[in-house]
């Protein structure tokens, strides 16, 4: 099947979960080649991440510059709580929220459920050379820990910002989501549940049920790069997924930049493009990739 031209299918697209430098783990590209891509390609925003530090300032330079220069394609950042970043420092999530944060993300690397399961010293972890002490949100009682509580209830006045869930254990992000549900939090993104997580279909329909966002990631399915660091996640999960969840509330994005990977760009294009050709309706792929992340982010 002939590809759709690329500036036809990404125009507007919202990629929410961006990996690029500068960075102690090596990227295929910085914020401000990434932002080249982005709006040479038509995008509405996309969103920077890193595992080791705050991303607002470099995005709202380039933010501030890129519209007085009349563009129209938006950058924004957010904050990883790893121990880089102070873990669940409530001082660290405030001025994060400041700054303009459009996502503050749980553990990630630094994560016990992520540490456990790359049995090793994680391969985005560039040059640092202190051990990574292993962070769960839930204490030895089996409930979440009281600094965890705060930046939750902390973000309940703050509802255009995203809580993501990082790669926390399915048993952790139960706890997460139904203590933001009851703090009244609308905007709970659960981070590729289908990758690292260790959750079932089952949980993640769970969570939807709950009224969070399910993530899936272009970067790490079958067919869609010929990277050796894709896992090559069958395609099934997202059949499964679309054939499950309430399709408002999946959220397509890259989770792409890695060294030796393709570009975020490109990645996402070619992600979308492998679903067109798996049949996914253009409908659906625009509210996945555009629509709902846009509302996310409350552009």
């Amino acid at each position: 099947m002939k590809r759709i031209e690329m500036k036809d299918l990404m125009n507007g697209v919202v990629d929410i979960h961006v990996h690029a430098g500068p960075s102690v783990a090596e990227r295929s590209v910085d914020a401000r080649q990434m932002y080249e891509l982005a709006s040479a390609a038509g995008y509405s925003a996309i969103v920077i991440k890193d595992h080791y530090f705050p991303t607002m300032m470099e995005t709202k330079i380039l933010d501030t510059l890129y519209g007085e220069e009349g563009r129209t394609t938006r950058i924004f950042g957010g904050v990883c709580l790893n121990n880089a970043t102070g873990a669940f420092n409530l001082n660290t999530v405030d001025v994060a929220v400041a700054m303009g944060a459009k996502i503050i993300w749980l553990p990630t690397l630094s994560a016990a459920n992520h540490i456990n399961r790359h049995k090793g010293r994680f391969v985005g972890a560039g040059n640092v050379r202190v051990q990574e002490t292993a962070l769960t949100v839930v204490g030895e009682d089996g409930e979440l820990k009281n600094d965890v509580r705060a930046v939750i209830e902390y973000l309940s006045r703050f509802p255009d910002v995203v809580l993501a869930t990082g790669h926390l254990s399915p048993s952790e992000i139960d706890k997460v989501i139904d203590l933001a549900v009851g703090c009244g939090l609308k905007k709970i993104l659960v981070n590729h549940p289908h990758f690292i997580i260790g959750a079932t279909l089952e949980d993640t329909c769970r969570w939807a049920e709950k009224g969070a966002f399910i993530e899936i990631n272009g970067a790490i399915f079958e067919k869609v790069t010929d990277s050796p660091r894709s896992p090559n996640i069958p395609l099934k999960w997202v059949h499964d997924y679309l054939s499950n969840l309430p399709i408002e509330k999946v959220v397509i994005d890259s989770d792409s930049g890695q060294k030796g990977s393709p570009n975020p760009v490109e990645t996402l294009y070619s992600f979308l493009s492998v679903l067109l050709d798996e049949g996914i309706p253009m409908d659906k792929i625009e509210m996945m990739a555009k629509d709902t992340p846009r509302r996310l982010i409350n552009l």
